[in-house]
């Protein structure tokens, strides 16, 4: 008997396939995909790991494992197993999910494997667990081995090269390393027969015992320490809450299913993480939901903050499942169906992140417009306007969140040619604010709960752009030169100049523009000057026409972007001209 026929329990290759052709199928068509596509763009792309595909392969694992211990035939197994393959495919990439959707459905599908392991029925703890034991050993030995395999190849590949001047395209190596781990993988999936035997390798023992229940039990009294200090701090500090109370469960859970083992004897402290763990998790929980609310009830709803909401929420039935586990008689199998159905319900439907997502941001959007008065009953009024900073971060955060869940379909109703607009900033002037970045918006000073900005010195933007989709129609008579420059500020005021300097040419972001016509001749344009050389309304730029001994120059103005806080002169922050350069005349 080969060592894989001894792993599987089959006749070793044949019976893998046998045992697992849908899921093999799966990846299979995938590495042909993969390997074509590489070929054909000459690179290495995401594909192996994209979310969608791997949860078909994952739901076709589990749809037959399940099916195996069920008892029903070969044909109605594996017919089961391609149904959910291509259910989760035609929902993965015909389903319109974002990214975060797409990350709920792989680990809901990875979830459900888990789960399909140990089979239908009321086998107990011990059969889930061992099973999953074998299975996650597995899939770390198929890791291991895809890995090697990867080196391998390389290193085949080489002496190929070396020896023959034979080249090998190093994307087919790459892809079928990956197809190996799959399958080492679905090897380790153990049948029903071997279920009853205790798995627990040393090496599993140590880390779980030695190494994962003392970091998940120090994480637990280390929250609970940082909850204890906010009363003193008198603040819940913003974006610590989610990521804090989030890693917690997330780990703690792994950590208690992995030491849940009633049939073994346990050392003191994996007993004691076993019996406390679930009541260190209710204020956690609490404190997770409360700065969700805070957030979303500021802000509104975004994907990560849905994502925050689903894991307070499986933590609050997770510790309902822990008081009510021995009068329902319930098993660790059903703790991993709750996280599975809570994942599932923010991938589709009307809760889904992408869905909650859209629809809370479009309404922010709609107050912050309105209130600003671009938006005049329900048509956008876009000119020059002087926007409050805090009203550009408020549409500019909501604008990358629907940008972000694939919701920007939802701005059609103001904007028809949203669809053609790439990026969340060229959304974000079209709909008359200036676009802030997020990191930008971390450092900006908040808002208060009243709807005011933290005390600081207030500050005023002021946008003028020529329309991206409208001609400037240039009379370049006269001129024999077109040049194209961007300068932007830093915090520092030190600009930077794209795609070349211009030696000629001058900016300060509070002196504005200084250009040397020659001789002593230089021209000054002031921040408040370039502003009345904007575009029109009709969207043509506007110009100026200077010149002196050694050259004429027209400036036209393309976009503008000035920062003005109360006592001080304004200042530059973006400046994009389109300058014509001629024999002076």
């Amino acid at each position: 008997m080969s060592d894989l026929q001894a792993f599987t329990g089959g006749p070793s290759v044949i019976g893998l396939i046998r045992r697992f052709p849908v899921p093999l199928l799966v990846a299979g068509v995938s590495l042909v995909a993969n390997v074509w596509m590489g070929l054909k763009r000459q690179s290495l792309g995401d594909e192996p790991f994209d979310p969608a595909v791997l949860a078909c392969f994952f739901v076709a694992t589990a749809c037959t494992a399940f099916g195996e211990r069920r008892g029903p035939g070969d044909a109605t197994r594996h017919g089961l197993a391609l149904g959910g393959a291509a259910l989760t495919f035609a929902l993965g990439t015909l389903g319109g999910l974002a990214e975060v959707e797409l990350g709920l459905l792989l680990v809901a599908s990875l979830l459900s494997a888990a789960i399909a392991v140990a089979g239908p029925g009321k086998e107990g703890d011990a059969v889930t667990r061992n099973a999953n034991a074998r299975a996650w050993v597995g899939a770390g030995l198929g890791i291991l081995i895809g890995v090697a395999t990867l080196l391998a190849f390389f290193a085949l590949a080489g002496a190929l090269k070396v020896l023959f001047g034979v080249k090998v395209q190093g994307i087919i190596p790459y892809y079928v390393s990956c197809f190996v781990a799959q399958a080492v993988a679905l090897a380790g999936i153990p049948r029903p027969d071997q279920d009853a035997d205790p798995f627990e390798p040393g090496a599993l023992r140590l880390a779980i015992v030695w190494l994962l229940v003392p970091l998940a039990g120090a994480y637990v009294l280390l929250v609970h320490l940082y909850a204890l200090l906010i009363p003193i701090r008198g603040a819940v500090p913003n974006g610590e809450i989610g990521m804090l109370a989030g890693a917690l469960g997330v780990v703690g859970l792994a950590a208690w299913l992995a030491a849940h083992a009633p049939d073994q004897g346990r050392p003191r402290h994996v007993r004691l993480f076993l019996r406390l763990f679930f009541p260190g998790l209710v204020l956690p929980t609490g404190l997770l939901a409360f700065a969700v609310y805070e957030r979303v009830a500021a802000h509104g709803w975004t994907a990560d903050r849905v994502t925050l909401a689903l894991a307070a929420f499986c933590f609050a039935l997770s510790i309902g499942w822990w008081v009510a586990r021995h009068r329902f008689d319930l098993g660790t199998r059903s703790l991993l169906g709750i996280g599975c159905a809570v994942l599932l319900l923010g991938t589709v439907g009307p809760l889904s992140a992408g869905a909650l997502t859209g629809r809370s941001q479009v309404v922010r959007l709609e107050a912050e417009l309105a209130q600003a008065g671009v938006l005049v009953g329900g048509v956008l009024q876009v000119g020059e306007r002087v926007l409050p900073d805090s009203v550009n971060q408020e549409v500019s955060a909501a604008v990358d969140a629907l940008v972000e869940a694939g919701e920007t379909w939802r701005l059609e109703r103001w904007l028809p040619e949203v669809g053609q607009l790439s990026g969340a900033k060229y959304i974000t002037e079209r709909l008359g604010a200036q676009y802030i970045g997020p990191w930008d918006r971390r450092r900006a000073p908040k808002r208060q709960a009243g709807g005011g900005e933290a005390p600081s010195p207030p500050a005023t933007s002021i946008r003028a752009a020529l329309p991206t989709d409208r001609a400037v129609g240039l009379d370049t008579t006269g001129f024999t030169r077109v040049r194209h420059v961007v300068f932007v500020w830093s915090e520092k005021g030190m600009p930077q100049a794209s795609p070349v300097p211009i030696p000629w040419l001058e900016a300060g972001w509070e002196d504005g523009l200084a250009i040397d016509l020659g001789g002593d001749t230089r021209y000054r344009l002031a921040p408040l000057d370039l502003l009345r050389v904007k575009p029109d309304e009709a969207g043509v730029a506007g110009f100026l026409d200077v010149s002196g001994p050694a050259r004429r120059v027209r400036v036209h103005v393309v976009q503008l972007s000035l920062r003005q806080e109360d006592g001080a002169p304004p200042r530059l922050q973006k400046l994009k001209l389109l300058l014509l350069e001629g024999p002076p005349g």
